[in-house]
């Protein structure tokens, strides 16, 4: 044993040249058998295009130039005994004109790159790079990647990520294509990241955001967002919350979202969520802002999943056309008030809940010209309507049986409302306009004065 352990592998410079491009390696090995003592070293330029006429790549094209000068030395003992600092790993790995393409996945062009290395910290700069139609600039710096390597100790670092194009329709939904035990995106709980996100374009399951930039948290299997700003819809998200998936758990989402302008038929056309649980924003003409906090598990596809929402909110319009909507004209064919569908509605302002695969609202009133409404009710993942409320009608509305108000139910389902007017209340009304009308009659025909005849309630006892 002895004996062995003196025991030295030198490799002297040992050089070759791939398209006149020369490439050396240096190594040397002692003490084998009592504490491996390792020295390496390589420098050049390696043609990578020259890898597969030497060695045939399957399924895969690749191309460019690395620039490496790297030296690395330690013993066995420093790395058992998590002695990282004592590790000497420095050096840098500069990229050029890289090319790779495999299959079933976009391209990749990286343009330039520049990693530099020490026994602390990887750090990457000056990084540009295509991955298919998707640009990006990346500066990143990772803490303790021996420890993570070796060890499965924490890795820390920072990113930087800039684009003016990005679509995660390219990247995600071909990570969730392919065959693992779960799809769930699981972020492991040993890495500490901070990153700060600015892209001009983001592009993800047929919706468009603009001016995305804000940053994003990970540590402890979470992924935190901070300040994440987007222009969407028409207007303008801000999201504050967090994603949680640690192995082997229903990845879930629970956020806070405050929406300034967003229009609702375009709200209605991009988010699945709106068209189960709201699609009668597809017929409202106009904007809305306001803010919703929510929970809820997500599927494969990183969707809500609609039954184990829950969520609280408002939103509020100042300026909304309400003339597309069925159940109104039904109401306006009802009352025999046609105008009703054309008035423009102001100041709207609606508070909600949405638990148990329904969206409940509180009593909220609706100022539609001279008519004034109030509704309150659910509608439900099921399509269902659940609504109750009143109309009180402008004085112009008189003629029809003298009646200030209406109270109505609506149920059915979205494509098909069903509407219900309260005639009991309606026949109430009608005798007290005829007891009102025949008190003024004898009033003036026994010549009794206004005062008299405008206290009417004791006349009628």
């Amino acid at each position: 044993g002895g004996s062995a352990d003196l025991t030295e592998i030198n490799v002297n410079p040992f050089g070759f040249r791939l398209a006149d491009n020369p490439f050396s390696v240096t190594a040397s090995v002692k003490t084998p058998v009592s504490d491996l003592d390792f020295t390496a070293e390589a420098k050049g330029v390696l043609n990578l295009g020259m890898i597969e006429k030497v060695y045939p790549l399957e399924d895969m094209k690749l191309n460019g130039t690395v620039n490496a000068d790297i030296t690395m030395a330690s013993k066995l003992s420093y790395i058992e005994k998590e002695q990282y600092d004592r590790f000497n790993a420095s050096g840098t790995v500069g990229l050029s004109s890289i090319k790779l393409a495999l299959k079933d996945m976009p391209d990749v062009d990286i343009h330039k790159s520049l990693l530099t290395f020490t026994p602390k910290y990887l750090q990457l700069s000056e990084t540009t790079a295509n991955i298919g139609e998707n640009d990006i600039t990346v500066d990143s710096r990772l803490e303790n990647y021996l420890g993570y390597a070796l060890k499965g100790q924490t890795l820390k670092g920072t990113l930087n990520l800039r684009s003016n194009r990005f679509s995660l329709d390219d990247l995600v939904k071909k990570f969730l294509e392919m065959p693992t035990d779960t799809t769930a995106l699981e972020i492991p709980e040993n890495i500490d990241f901070l990153a700060t996100v600015n892209m001009k374009k983001v592009l993800f399951d047929n919706m468009t955001f603009a001016d995305v930039n804000g940053n994003l948290s990970v540590k402890n299997g979470k992924a935190d967002m901070k300040n994440l700003s987007m222009n969407t819809m028409g207007g303008n998200v801000v999201m504050n919350g967090y994603y949680f998936a640690p192995a082997g758990r229903i990845p879930e989402l629970n956020a806070g979202f405050r929406m300034t302008e967003i229009s609702f038929s375009q709200a209605y056309k991009e988010l699945d969520m709106v068209r189960r649980l709201a699609p009668l924003f597809e017929d409202l003409k106009g904007n809305f802002s306001g803010n919703l906090t929510m929970k809820t598990d997500l599927d494969d596809q990183m969707s809500p999943v609609i039954n184990t929402m829950q969520a609280e909110g408002n939103l509020s319009t100042k300026d909304i056309s309400l003339s597309d909507i069925k159940v109104l004209g039904q109401i306006a064919e009802l009352i025999k008030r046609p105008d009703l569908t054309s008035k423009p509605v102001k100041d709207l302002s609606v508070a909600f809940t949405i638990k148990d695969g329904r969206v409940s609202t509180n009593p909220f009133n609706i100022k539609a010209g001279d008519y004034a409404l109030t509704l309150f009710g659910s509608t439900g993942l099921d399509q269902t309507i659940d609504y109750a409320g009143k109309i009180k009608l402008p004085a112009s509305a008189s003629t029809i049986s003298k009646l200030e108000s209406v109270d109505f139910t609506i149920g059915g389902v979205f494509t098909s409302p069903k509407l219900s007017l309260d005639t009991k209340s309606m026949a109430s009304q009608a005798v007290e306009a005829v007891k009102e009308i025949a008190i003024e009659k004898i009033g003036e025909k026994l010549g009794l004065d206004s005062a008299v005849v405008a206290n009417k309630d004791s006349l009628k006892k």
